[in-house]
């Protein structure tokens, strides 16, 4: 930011602009031009004033006369870019000129008349005009903008047309705004003519910035309204602030509340108060995150060199950034509820940042991009083939749901939230506090989608359906079989891909989806250059039905062929959820209608409608105080004898099953 006065390209006496300049860019990408000087203030006819417009009022003024002296300014140009609007650069800028103004003429000495009683007098009120040009098709939109800004439109006064060259019709329209100066700012010595510099200075480094949700909510403060837009203020020590443009900045608490406080008069200097934060730009190549910068780069040389040794370094070529803000009083993280609140906690909360200057609050994380990277990388048609054959034996061990569920009461719902322990290994409960895995248990998560399955109405095989749809996950709690022998095969163990983990299916053996989770990972696919299943249908008659094409090795899946080997007898909407609901490309997204039957088509609302359960249970269980959801084992034995068992006796689904 830059603050001109003067100078040969001036076109008004007393001009003064302020230039805002992108670091890696030639030219101002947004600016104001103003003028302002004490003249008299022409639409004042109250006789029983007189007005002074100089520093030496005259000798024979009247000592019972009122004297005010006030100022005009005048803004010429407030201009910003078109790929730079909608951050409010323009309101900033606007809000600098009348800083500024406030501050030359409340800075102006007094007036000393020389007269016994006298009051003294200095500038009292500042009427700052500018003029809306618009095209008059954009309906009062800049007026509008404006009068957010405190303008009015000037009384009495009529809108001009001016038509332009180019055949638009545009109309001017005049508008002002009245800075009366407290008692206070009147009179105060030490006039400074480049106060602005200061304020510029302030925003020497900063970034214009919307904080927004993953369905392109704007954040809240509390029950604020939404912020439009924030500043990314950079500290004297590489701290940041984040402000919002009407004067206020950002500060956390330590219970991890937010809440708005005015801006310090004096630019940020130090990161030890609770509105200084930290900023984090993590690679997304790290299974856990480093908060150093060179810790970080030297565990990327690090997995540079073991990938090569494995002949996986085609994997790493794409790597991305996510941002993390951290306060840097209590060490927490910045993050945002299913509400659009932004709040403080000790859960590694994550945004992903784009050329506009958006941050966007996502679930992703360094862990999850990882795990999908490898799942790209390990489910090709050869892989999935090879897992069917080697579990539809169920020959891995012999357990009941409820002791499946009991299992997974180690798991963390979210894995990838936790550090880098694996997935399995069990916990102390200090170990789960210390490690941030005090996060909701897959047994947990699973027993909340089924109740709220069940509270909003849903039929008991819908509920069963939402209880035991990723019990798969049990699998990996299990070392050892009732006889002392390996339940996870030889041929897996070591496997570094868990795909128990819940990811969105897709169909096998056809083209990929460019609109596939991860689909930007679809490269490192072994079957992405096999001519046999890079058409739409792949290895599939059209119509096939999606009961009989591959799907993607998942939890759900597994549940599906392990009760089918069962003989579990669930009505076939439950069976076509377990399978379909995972395949978003399809239920979603409109893709694979080639290969859906009438059969599939009737049964897509089912589908749809649990996986809208599905997300809206994740949101709620999975959220910033999701910790505080945790069932105890009283609690999950309640829910099971009392309701659940009931319904899998129902549907043979009570006793000892084959895993």
């Amino acid at each position: 930011m830059e603050h001109r006065q003067g100078g040969t390209l001036a076109k008004y006496p007393g001009e003064e602009r302020v230039l805002l300049f992108r670091s890696d860019q030639a030219g101002a990408i947004a600016k104001i031009v103003f003028s302002s000087s004490p003249v008299l203030d022409p639409s004042d006819d109250d006789s029983s004033k007189k007005h002074y417009y100089c520093c030496q009022p005259p000798h024979n003024m009247d000592e019972r006369q009122i004297i005010t002296i006030a100022a005009n300014a005048t803004v010429h140009v407030l201009f910003v870019k078109d790929t730079y609007r909608g951050f409010n650069l323009g309101g900033l800028l606007f809000g600098l000129c009348v800083t500024h103004l406030r501050d030359r003429y409340g800075n102006c000495n007094p007036i000393d008349s020389g007269v016994k009683n006298r009051p003294s007098a200095g500038i009292s009120s500042i009427r700052c005009r500018l003029d809306a040009e618009e095209d008059i098709r954009r309906h009062d939109k800049l007026v509008h903008f404006y009068e957010h800004l405190g303008l009015r439109k000037k009384r009495r006064a009529k809108a001009n047309f001016i038509h332009n060259n180019d055949g638009e019709t545009y109309r001017r329209i005049p508008m002002t705004m009245d800075l009366l100066l407290s008692p206070l700012e009147q009179g105060i010595s030490n006039c400074n003519e480049t106060c602005i510099s200061a304020a510029a200075a302030a925003y020497s480094s900063f970034l214009p910035a919307l904080l927004v949700s993953a369905s392109g909510e704007r954040a809240k403060v509390l029950d604020n309204r939404s912020i439009v837009s924030w500043w990314i203020v950079e500290c004297q020590d590489g701290n940041i602030e984040l402000r919002t443009t009407d004067g206020r900045m950002l500060r956390s608490d330590g219970d991890g509340r937010c809440r708005l406080v005015p801006v310090p008069s004096s630019p940020c200097a130090t990161s030890a108060s609770s509105d200084s934060f930290r900023l984090l730009r993590v690679s997304d190549m790290l299974d856990k995150v480093m908060y150093d910068r060179e810790e970080e780069q030297s565990c990327i040389q690090e997995n540079l060199l073991l990938q090569q040794q494995q002949q996986q370094f085609c994997a790493l070529t794409k790597e991305k950034e996510l941002w993390m803000i951290r306060s840097s009083v209590y060490d927490t993280f910045m993050g945002m509820t299913c509400d659009h609140d932004l709040v403080f906690s000790e859960k590694a909360s994550f945004w992903q940042a784009d050329e506009n200057f958006c941050l966007t609050h996502t679930s992703d994380s360094p862990a999850r991009r990882q795990h999908h990277r490898r799942m790209w990388m390990k489910q090709s048609v050869e892989y999935v083939t090879f897992l069917h054959e080697r579990y539809s034996a169920f020959d891995l061990c012999c357990r009941t749901i409820d002791e499946a569920l009991d299992l997974t009461k180690h798991l963390p719902a979210n894995p990838f939230s936790v550090s880098s322990r694996r997935r399995g290994e069990h916990e102390t409960n200090t170990e789960r506090r210390t490690a941030g895995s005090s996060l909701p248990s897959v047994r947990t998560f699973l027993f909340h989608t089924a109740e709220l399955a069940r509270k909003e109405g849903h039929p008991d095989w819908v509920q069963f359906v939402a209880l035991i749809h990723g019990l798969a996950g049990a699998m990996t709690c299990l070392r050892a079989s009732s006889s002392g022998g390996s339940v996870v095969p030889d041929e897996v163990e070591g496997d570094d891909f868990d795909w128990t983990i819940y990811v969105d299916a897709r169909v096998m053996g056809c083209e990929t989806s460019k609109t596939s989770t991860f689909a930007e990972f679809r490269h490192l696919n072994p079957d992405e250059g096999d001519t046999r299943y890079n058409t739409p249908n792949g290895l599939y008659r059209e119509h096939v039905g999606l009961e009989n094409v591959l799907l993607s090795w998942t939890s759900s899946d597994y549940m599906y062929c392990m009760l089918k080997h069962n003989r579990v007898v669930l009505p076939k909407e439950a069976y076509a959820i377990l399978k379909l609901f995972p395949l978003v490309d399809w239920h979603t997204r409109g893709k694979h209608i080639s290969l859906s039957s009438e059969n599939d088509e009737e049964l897509k609302l089912f589908v749809a409608d649990f996986y809208e359960l599905f997300q809206r249970s994740q949101d709620k269980v999975l959220s910033a105080g999701g910790a505080n959801n945790e069932l105890s084992d009283k609690e999950c034995r309640d829910l099971w004898t009392n309701h659940y068992s009931l319904i899998a006796k129902k549907y043979g689904a009570g006793d000892i099953l084959k895993w």
